[in-house]
């Protein structure tokens, strides 16, 4: 083992690029590497499934159409569930019932019924002098 290759046995000359090129670790052979713009993963990473949160939130939070007094409207599943729930209630459903006050009780939601807020916006003429001094200031 005078000779310095390195353990690897000397290539033969007069053979194509092809032949003479080193295979291993790392280095395919050349007809088996990608070609220009090929992926190696052509379907790409699969995408990750819903967690739970997600679907449930999914599913929750979708519009349903419903009819009430004839009209049709567009509401949340979830509004539409509580309504369900409070229409069970109203019938006489001890469970609905029981449900019921105890969300309201959970979310401190008054038995009450809250008034109407009435949003009220003034527009009041500039004054003068002050615009004068903002002026000044900067």
């Amino acid at each position: 083992m005078s000779d310095d290759q390195g353990g690897k046995k000397p290539k033969p000359e007069g053979l194509p690029p092809s032949l003479t090129y080193d295979v291993g670790y790392g280095k395919p052979p050349t007809q088996k590497r990608f070609k220009p713009g090929q992926s190696g993963n052509p379907r790409g990473r699969p995408k990750a499934q819903a967690s739970m949160a997600q679907s449930l939130s999914k599913a929750v939070y979708r519009n349903i159409k419903i009819t009430e007094s004839g009209a049709v409207k567009s509401i949340t599943a979830l509004d539409a569930m509580m309504l369900n729930m409070t229409t069970r209630a109203l019938r006489g459903d001890m469970q609905a019932m029981k449900l019921l006050t105890n969300l309201m009780a959970d979310y401190k939601v008054s038995a009450e019924p809250q008034p109407a807020r009435e949003l009220i916006i003034r527009f009041v003429e500039p004054d003068a002098a002050k615009i004068a001094e903002w002026e000044k200031e900067s």
